[in-house]
């Protein structure tokens, strides 16, 4: 794994380009490793994830760091989500 970066085009190992540097990015999946592996892949492309099990949770986090000034500027979400249209 690579450690996020907090500057925009960080490089990773052997100097590769970060296309996620800096970023931060909700990852929303029902499913537990599905989540996890799009977890690593955010921070293997040098973004911050944050995890949200379930809808209403991540638009609730959506919400409170967008209102807090910490607005994410990616979602990963999983195309079918219990109890969301």
């Amino acid at each position: 794994m690579v450690a996020p970066s907090k500057e925009r085009g960080a490089s990773g190992a052997g100097g590769a380009r970060l296309p996620l540097a800096g970023l931060r990015v909700l990852v929303v999946d029902d499913d537990r490793i599905p989540r996890r592996i799009a977890v690593n892949a955010v921070i293997a492309a040098g973004g911050t994830p944050v995890e949200a099990a379930d809808g209403p949770t991540a638009l609730a986090i959506w919400s409170s760091h967008g209102l807090a000034g910490a607005a994410f500027d990616a979602a990963v979400i999983d195309f079918q989500m219990p109890g969301m249209d």
